[in-house]
């Protein structure tokens, strides 16, 4: 089938395309499909109409329905992106657990759920939600994604029984990655050191960041910690992370094993910064 363009897929491949709600139609779906795309994540981000401006969208709160609609009649496997703490979240009172609960009719395969990340040249800096705002938002799209049957198993990541993302995985694992397209991420792990390349926006360029032993090391305890999957205890951690149980950051499943829970996800990158300062990494 793929023989044409010269590519030869695994059995168990997974090959996602992300979509826009508002540039897609039957034709170019199928011709994706042709190609070997079976995975489709849809960049909602929010469906609420207020927010369309704030985040540069083009589309519409209709397209994004429609759009959701359209990938579950034709039965496909596919994702859906929300965005947490967006500007004017608290004056305009965003109601997400409504917005849940419409996309839900549908029933997506996955969810990817994040936290707006900005520069501090951002137009809405300072009508970003407090961090409180945030945590209350991040805690209850937790509590109501694995009410509906989702397991939360990564930091901004839900999907239902086998729906888990094998290419995610693979990336919070410090596999190889191959990615293609604007804006797309790769990763190639090499053994003792790893490239890291991003094709920019436009045309067919790319950056690359080289990681050698010690960075890569780094890395994947950040990303372990970001899983349901967690991290073998070291013995340099382990007062540590007693100190993460009792605050109901970590579990232990084990003695020489602990994850994080969805509160420890939240404060992640203070949590490595804890490991940095004890010299425990």
């Amino acid at each position: 089938m793929f023989k044409e363009h010269d590519i030869e897929f695994d059995q168990n491949y997974e090959a996602t395309m992300e979509v826009n709600p508002d540039s897609y139609n039957q034709e170019i779906i199928n011709a994706w499909k042709d190609f070997g795309i079976n995975r489709f994540s849809l960049g909602i981000q929010s469906l609420d109409s207020r927010y369309s401006k704030v985040l540069d969208r083009a589309h519409s709160v209709d397209d994004a329905i429609n759009a959701i609609r359209f990938f579950h009649k034709k039965k496909e496997n596919f994702s859906v992106d929300l965005m947490l703490g967006l500007p004017f979240s608290k004056e305009w009172n965003r109601d997400v657990l409504r917005e849940l609960k419409e996309i839900l009719k549908y029933r997506p395969d996955h969810f990817s759920v994040y936290i707006l990340t900005v520069k501090g040249d951002y137009p809405y800096l300072k009508d970003l939600p407090s961090e409180e705002w945030i945590e209350k938002e991040y805690f209850a799209v937790s509590d109501y994604l694995r009410s509906e049957g989702y397991d939360h198993y990564e930091v901004s990541n839900f999907a239902l029984k086998d729906k888990r993302s094998f290419h995610n995985k693979q990336y919070w694992k410090s596999a190889s990655v191959a990615a293609l397209g604007p804006s797309a991420t790769g990763f190639l792990n090499l053994g003792d050191r790893a490239i890291r390349y991003k094709w920019k926006p436009t045309g067919a360029e790319y950056i690359t960041e080289e990681l050698n032993h010690e960075q890569m090391r780094l890395e994947e305890v950040y990303l372990k910690l970001r899983t349901e999957d967690g991290v073998e205890l070291e013995e340099a951690w382990s007062a540590i992370v007693k100190s993460w149980v009792e605050k109901g950051y970590a579990e232990l499943h084990s003695q020489k094993h602990f994850r994080l829970t969805s509160r420890g996800y939240l404060v992640l990158d203070s949590l490595m910064d804890e490991l940095f300062r004890e010299n425990a990494l």
